[in-house]
């Protein structure tokens, strides 16, 4: 339980310290600007299907689901980032030692 509080409260915070800087990288991004521009168009034939009310919202909930673990993986890996970042400031001698 105090692991999961703790896990939880370092994701909140690395959520918040990475938005700025992903908002700038990607609103730069060609690629990533081009993929956006797919995904509209994608969603927008969703829109226009003809489905069921029961049918559109499992599809919506699966859609939710898979952007949560997006999300939540994104998360992961600008924490791996962070560490492998100070490894290798480490590994390079550019840390002091506290010893």
């Amino acid at each position: 339980m105090y692991t999961n509080s703790i896990n939880h409260t370092l994701k909140m915070v690395l959520d918040t310290l990475k938005e700025p800087t992903v908002h700038n990288l990607s609103s730069h991004d060609k690629e990533f600007n081009n993929i956006i521009k797919k995904e509209m168009a994608v969603f927008s034939l969703y829109d226009n299907l003809d489905l069921t009310t029961q049918q559109r919202e499992l599809i919506d909930k699966c859609i939710e689901a898979r952007n949560n673990s997006n999300m939540d993986y994104a998360t992961l890996c600008y924490l791996a980032g962070i560490i492998d970042t100070i490894q290798l400031l480490n590994n390079m001698g550019m840390l002091q030692s506290n010893h």
